[in-house]
């Protein structure tokens, strides 16, 4: 932390310059009453049009002299810490280091929130320290104060909640993360130059700083604090942001064995991959190489337990979901088996036999792993109750929805598939891109129970197990006619395919499209491409609710028997 007498000097030049301010709006107002001019009052929004006469400008510019001065005795005695803090905000209010003077005249809109800014400054000294030593409410008096601070850095650089956390102060991480709204991947602050752009390692005048654009789940990770580190992280804290040192939280906890432990047994380490290694990055759709990572697995019609594909068999579905540019996309394959030949279809993700006695054979099939990972494909999420009680057991092959508004006569049907809506889907994609083994939710207008999701084995459970079942996702389809050759058109789920020429949405495919125009045409499928914007405004860490935190970790998972 800082210098206590170079901090002692920084106070005593704010409350300098609050005491000049201060007393110049007296005398503005004609009243000698102190705080007439309350902070907490409307800012005059039109601040460079205000008209003084000549009394209040002579009062201005004598204010304005006094600052100056006060600033030019002040500022050469702070430690560069301190001095980079108060001319950082001073530049924000037009003030020339060089020439030591403010390039603005003053007015009364800009002094009120020149005053407040001043007093933020003032008071953050106390408040930040106070998050460092654990102080709940030194911090908590200053969020009440200031709340737009709740995510920025102070003096020393860091945020709020990462002194916190980096100190283990484990009731003042839950205030801030769950009252105060804090951002739980709010970064401290960065190099400009770092923050612009992320080749700059090699400049001369660039120093890795670890603190520097570190979050609070770095600084947990790099002290051991493992229970902080499990609260962040069920909270949404990003375990793939990076410092200025190009260190991520789990490069922080490399070290610590409690700390990888429970990265392992809450991240996706692999599917058909063998490692032991934790992940160092999110799954990225601007990778364009395909990575087999995943099982290809098929589940009777009737039946509940998913099976294996053959590894000839999975090198077919594989290679049928990859379809480059110049290649046509089959709709339906054909698996030739002891058993006999299969057809498969790629739309619905239906196996079913070509003898007489097809109809026995149906299957669902299902690749457990990332669609944009395995195939650069985005997708459609889909579930399916194996047990639920007072559901209705007779499967369907019809694909069904799940409703949006609450249906009395709703029934869930077992065995047979459920799109998940847009905000669902968009938890299952965030989940899935950051590797994240499990995530809780509550399908309202189907159940009130809350939702175990195990995305290494693509089922879910409730708590008692009364209700269980399978994810799978399915490709996202467009028409790829002559006439959307360079457009996305949506397929719907329930249209005709005749005309259409269905193919998988890729990335690339995307790509090519925005290239040739920004303003691409998406139509007849409004959720398409936004299940990520919609997740972020839905469930941004800075606005989960005090009981939501949607991911679980796995000491907290009951076995069911």
């Amino acid at each position: 932390m800082a210098n206590a007498e170079d901090e002692a000097r920084l106070q005593s030049c704010l409350k300098t310059i609050i005491e000049v301010v201060e007393e110049t709006m007296k005398k503005l107002s004609g009243q000698e009453e102190s705080g007439h001019f309350s902070v907490d009052g409307a800012l005059d929004t039109n601040i460079y049009t205000f008209t003084l006469d000549a009394e209040e400008e002579a009062l201005m510019e004598k204010m304005k002299t006094e600052l100056e001065e006060i600033l030019s005795q002040n500022i050469s005695r702070l430690s560069i810490l301190s001095r980079k803090y108060l001319l950082d905000f001073l530049y924000q209010h037009s003030y020339d280091y060089k020439s030591r003077e403010f390039a603005n005249p003053f007015n009364c809109g800009i002094l009120k929130a020149f005053l407040n800014d001043v007093q933020q400054m003032l008071a953050s000294l106390k408040a930040f320290q106070g998050a460092f030593n654990g102080i709940e409410g030194d911090v908590k008096d200053f969020l009440k104060r200031f709340p737009t601070m709740k995510d920025r850095p102070g003096l020393w650089g860091t945020t709020l909640l990462y002194s916190a956390a980096r100190n283990n102060h484990a009731n003042l991480v839950r205030y801030l993360v769950s009252k105060a709204r804090c951002s739980v991947n709010a970064q401290n602050q960065q190099q400009i130059k770092r923050a612009l752009s992320k080749s700059v390692k090699d400049d001369y005048d660039f120093v890795p700083n670890p603190s520097a654009g570190s979050t609070a789940l770095h600084g947990a990770c790099f002290a051991d604090h493992v229970d902080i580190v499990k609260f962040l992280f069920k909270h949404g804290a990003d375990c793939f942001l990076r410092n200025h040192a190009d260190e991520t939280p789990i490069d922080n906890g490399g070290t610590k064995p409690n700390i990888i432990k429970y990265f392992t047994e809450n991240l996706i380490l692999s599917y058909s991959i063998k490692t032991s290694e934790l992940p160092y990055l999110p799954i990225r759709e601007e990778d364009e190489d395909y990575v087999v990572d995943c099982f290809w697995e098929y589940k009777p019609f009737k039946e509940q337990k998913w099976f294996p594909f053959s590894e000839l068999e999975s090198i077919t579905l594989q290679g049928s979901l990859i379809v480059k540019p110049e290649q046509e996309f089959k709709r339906e394959i054909h698996l030739r088996v002891r058993a006999g030949t299969y057809a498969v279809s790629l739309i619905e993700f239906l196996r079913s036999g070509k003898e007489v006695d097809f109809t026995q054979k149906f299957a669902w099939i299902r690749c457990r792993g990332s669609s944009i990972l395995n195939f650069n494909c985005y997708c459609l999420w889909q579930i399916m109750f194996s047990k639920c009680p007072n559901a209705e057991t007779e499967p369907l092959l019809t694909m069904l929805t799940i409703p949006t508004a609450y249906d009395s006569n709703f029934k869930v049907q077992l065995d047979s598939w459920y799109f998940c809506d847009a905000k669902t889907s968009a938890q299952l994609d965030h989940t899935m891109k950051y590797r994240r083994k499990y995530i809780r939710l509550v399908l309202s207008h189907v159940c009130h129970d809350e939702l175990l999701f195990d995305f290494q084995t693509f089922s879910f459970t409730n708590e008692n197990g009364s209700i269980t079942g399978s994810i799978r996702w399915i490709p996202k389809r467009i028409s790829n006619n002559p006439h959307n050759k360079n457009k996305i058109i949506g397929i719907d789920d329930f249209q005709t395919l005749a005309n259409l020429d269905p193919v998988p949405l890729t990335t690339a495919r995307l790509r090519h499209v925005l290239q040739i125009d920004d303003s691409m045409s998406i139509t007849d499928d409004d959720e398409l491409l936004k299940n990520e914007d919609e997740y972020d405004s839905d469930v941004d860490a800075g606005d989960i609710e005090d009981n939501d935190d949607k991911y679980i970790d796995m000491n907290e998972i009951k076995i069911l028997t």
